[in-house]
């Protein structure tokens, strides 16, 4: 609109100018020095006023820019699909005039195999009563329960290794798929204390043996600082140019090789650490996070263990929930606490099947309590949506957040087996459509049950899903075409693309509309067309037996946005369901195609 007021008081000067220009005598000359325009635009007009012909030239000449400024207002107020207009503006969808048909406020933002990130229109009401044998989807504002803390994916030294190797114009494009509005928007990210598997090589920052003062410990952080400090900078300074904040959440993989039983960083013992470097290896942890926060990177939470029940190949340190609640109380909690204490910490950091049993056996330590904010989990044992229920129906001010989901090769369909031998195959394609609808699936099963956020595992990964030391490779939402992998490509390859996986646009259905702040609401999807759920499905599956799945969020100010999933197929045509917002609210008539899944943002106090 001030480009078009703008515009007008220019056409209105230059109309007067040509007025004047075409009285003067063609002996004459004359200069026309700039004007401020009362709107802030200025004209700069110096015209030499020779003949006649020459001012009615200089009128077609100024017709004619008058004519292409107007024509770019106009193209850049237009309407479009393009995904910078689709992050959610609380803002504006609140101070709309009433006169504007409700309907015309709600954006709908759909992903299907036809297309990714589309904006759909063609809402239209029903008042007839919803059980007319289509799905009854209904948000009930007023029940509102844990609040989100946002979405994010693993900052590890892998990913950060193959970012260094691009080129500025491909980094450049990685950070703004990844925290920019206009991609996924994220606002949290996971990182590793000492070395994980997607590290190019196991390593602490203090191997001397029995340093129980750690006076060797490397402060400067001199691995890190090669590739994954300065990518996590990259990422917070893009996060804060979006107005946001970066939350950082760090887990311990493995303690130095010298303070566990088997005298080695990868695997564990039934008992990882040694009795007396208890209390040392929390020290270590509390300077770790001091030596990160002179580099400029303080860490928003912790876990006290990745994955604790499992002996892996790679880094690894077992505790039951009984020795995790001895260790957080006796040791990292009062150090954290004197050190660092706001930094939340989490326990588990395991597969949620176990989870209830291992909380349970946590919350027996009433000392260990006082220190703990919450659980994470990971995805690998499958839906399991049950066990998020249990643990927050139990402790409803606990955080719980999803901190690890990947497709491991098997996972994949990519691998072949020959004894202990897998034959990776190439990632950098467009992937599998079904992979995405499994995250979609999992996201929006986790915020339902009690998750306050979900973090993606690597955010970037190379061809063969690495670099990784023990050749755990997986997937990543976004994949390059080559390099840092550790020789299957020539030393000096330049990756040339990067591809973003069905994963990634199924993850912006949930991050790039619900924000930091928001509040889950109670969300009921009645004929569904929900099957029998095998017990033992693989993780990340979704299809035709998990009917029409919803869940909705409502933002501070008022605007619910509601995420529609249709994972099925059966039949390959459009299904037709009802939405309503609040108990009372009249019933919209949509529909959704096979596989797709739709955002709905709609403005505060919706009324159809």
């Amino acid at each position: 609109l001030k480009c078009l007021v703008s515009s007008l008081a220019v056409l209105c000067r230059s109309v007067s100018l040509i007025q004047m220009t075409m009285a003067i005598d063609e002996e004459q000359t004359a200069s026309l020095i700039v004007e401020e325009t009362a709107t802030a635009a200025s004209v700069v007009e110096a015209v030499p006023a020779r003949t006649s012909t020459k001012g009615k030239k200089l009128a077609a000449s100024v017709l004619l820019l008058i004519a292409i400024v107007l024509f770019v207002c106009f193209w850049i107020s237009r309407p479009t699909s393009s995904a910078s207009n689709s992050v959610l503006d609380a803002s504006f969808l609140a101070s709309e005039k009433d006169e504007i048909s409700p309907l015309a406020k709600v954006f709908v933002f759909e992903s299907s195999t036809a297309g990714w990130w589309q904006p759909r229109s063609g809402l239209g009401v029903d008042a007839l009563d919803p059980i007319d044998g289509v799905p009854a989807i209904t948000v009930d504002t007023e029940w509102l329960d844990q609040t989100v803390l946002g979405f994010g994916g693993a900052l590890t030294e892998s990913s950060a290794t193959v970012f260094k190797g691009l080129n500025e114009q491909l980094q450049n494009e990685v950070i703004d798929a990844l925290y920019s509005k206009d991609g996924l928007n994220y606002n949290m990210g996971r990182t590793h204390i000492n070395s994980c598997d997607f590290s190019l090589s196991s390593y602490s920052f203090d191997d001397v043996d029995g340093d129980v003062h750690l006076t060797h410990f490397d402060t400067d952080l001199q691995r890190d600082q090669q590739s994954l400090i300065p990518f996590i900078k990259r990422a917070q300074a893009k996060v804060k140019s979006e107005g946001g904040e970066l939350n950082i959440l760090a887990s311990p993989w493995s303690p130095p090789w010298w303070m566990k039983q088997n005298k080695n960083m990868n695997k564990s013992s039934t008992t990882c650490l040694v009795p007396e470097y208890r209390k040392v290896w929390a020290q270590y942890i509390a300077k770790w996070m001091t030596s990160y926060k002179k580099h400029g990177i303080s860490m928003w939470g912790m876990t006290i263990q990745n994955e604790p029940v499992a002996s892996n190949p790679w880094e690894s340190c077992k505790f039951d929930g009984n020795e995790e609640a001895d260790f957080l109380a006796d040791h990292l909690g009062p150090v954290m606490k004197k050190h660092h204490p706001g930094v939340k910490i989490f326990g588990f950091d395991h597969n949620k099947l176990d989870m209830p049993a291992y909380v349970a056996n946590m919350t027996k330590n009433k000392k260990a309590m006082h220190y703990l904010d919450g659980v994470t989990f990971h995805w690998y044992t499958g839906d399991m949506f049950w066990a998020l229920m249990d643990v927050h129906g139990k402790h409803p001010d606990w955080i719980m957040l999803s901190s690890e989901a990947t497709y491991e090769r098997y996972r994949m369909g990519l691998a072949q087996y020959g004894g202990q031998v897998m034959t990776p195959q190439p990632l950098a394609d467009n992937g599998k459509y079904e992979l995405g609808l499994g995250y979609a699936h999992d996201i929006l099963g986790d915020l339902n049950a009690g998750a306050s956020g979900w973090i993606d595992w690597n955010v970037l990964l190379n061809h063969w899903g690495g670099p990784n030391h023990l050749l755990n490779t997986c997937d990543a939402t976004l994949i390059t075409d080559g390099g840092g992998d550790g020789g299957t490509a020539p030393p000096d390859y330049q990756p040339r693309k990067v591809w973003k996986k069905p994963q990634y646009y199924f993850i912006g259905h949930f991050s790039k509309f619900i924000m930091p702040g928001f509040r889950v609401a109670h969300t009921t999807a009645e004929g569904s067309g929900k099957g029998e759920i095998p017990g033992d499905r693989v993780y990340g599956t979704c299809n035709d037996l998990d009917g029409l799945e919803a869940m909705a969020a409502v933002a501070p100010t008022g605007e619910t946005v509601v995420v529609v999933l249709r994972c099925g197929a059966k039949p390959w045509k459009d299904l037709e369901f009802k939405l309503r917002i609040g108990k009372k609210g009249k019933w919209l008539k949509l529909k959704i195609p096979p596989m797709g899944i739709q955002t709905y943002a709609f403005p505060k106090d919706f009324s159809a």
